[in-house]
Parts: C-alpha cells; structure tokens; sequence
C-alpha cells in the first residue's frame, strides 16, 4: 500500500524505481578489438590494425583520431600527419589540430605547428593542451642566448678554460635557423 503524508493525510505514489533501459549500439568486433588494444597501450597494434579498418570504413572520426594518436606516440609521425590533416575538416578538428601541431613540433616544424595551437585557441580560449603546446612552440622560435664556461685539467699540467657564448634566432618565416658561436 502507499504511504500516507502527514501533512494532508493522502497517500502519495512512490517514485517508480524501475530505470529507463538505454540500448546503445554495439560497436563491430574490429572496432572493439582495437578499442581493447588501445586500452591495454598496445598502440602500434591500435595503429596496425586501424589503417586495416580505416581501409574499410573511412569515415569512422573517432577510430581516425585514435589511429593518428596511435602513430604519433609510437614515432611514426609522417603517418600520423597524414591521419591529422584528414580529419581537419570533420567534427574532431579541434583534437586532430593539436595532434597534427604536437606532431609537427616533434619533427621541429614549430613555425608550423604554432598557427594551428592558435586556431583551436581562437574557437576553445580554455584548452589546456593547445595552451601549452603553444607555449612550447613560442619558446623553441624565440631568440635565445646561451653562454657556456668550462675548465680542463690533465695529468701533464695543461690547463684549458673556455667560455662560450652562443646566440640563435629565426628568420620571419620561423623555418630558419641561424646561429654565431
């Protein structure tokens, strides 16, 4: 039976406790294959046997980015790029900016990564990766200076003390390097 309230003496219905049953769709034994391998960190597995998938099912984003990730952390990063850059376009193109920017700074393109740290900046201000990965980027471009002073000593009593002063800066595309030692 209901129970009764003491203020007004009805009885009051209680909640139903039966939850709503949410059928979601199950991912195809590939799919979650590839997904186990990543969760075990098996990332070249991941990144093997996704271009496998991807051959079939290209429009798949989620395994696309996974599969990019996948390169990337196992220093295959000229495939990785590839898998970036196809999804630049797609709903993942913020997570696939910062991957294909993270990529290209490792390969020290980071005058080309440092427009994409900034595009997802403009459209998310509060993404922490693509904040730091500009901050790398800003960093590595800057002009520095570096000075260097050592000492030497063998057995034959020759002494050697050096100092050395190095200055590095880029030109305006940040692609090149200069340096006077």
């Amino acid at each position: 039976s209901a129970p009764v309230t003491e203020e007004t003496g009805t009885k009051v219905r209680p909640a139903s406790t039966l939850r709503a049953r949410v059928l979601l769709p199950r991912k195809p034994a590939a799919a979650q294959k590839i997904d186990d391998l990543a969760a075990k960190g098996d990332y070249e597995a991941v990144a093997k046997q996704g271009l496998l998938l991807l051959a079939q099912d290209a429009n798949n984003h989620d395994l696309r980015l996974l599969v990019a990730n996948s390169l990337a952390w196992t220093g295959f990063l000229d495939q990785a790029i590839v898998q970036y850059r196809q999804l630049l376009a797609s709903p993942l193109a913020s997570d696939a900016s910062i991957g294909l920017a993270n990529a290209l700074r490792r390969k020290g393109q980071d005058a080309d990564a440092l427009p994409l740290y900034q595009a997802v900046l403009a459209r998310t201000p509060d993404n922490a990766a693509a904040q730091e990965g500009l901050r790398l980027a800003q960093r590595e471009l800057r002009p520095r200076t570096t000075v260097t002073i050592g000492a030497d000593q063998d057995s034959s009593d020759a002494h050697r003390r050096s100092i050395v002063i190095d200055q590095s800066w880029r030109d305006a595309s940040g692609k090149h390097l200069f340096e006077v030692e």
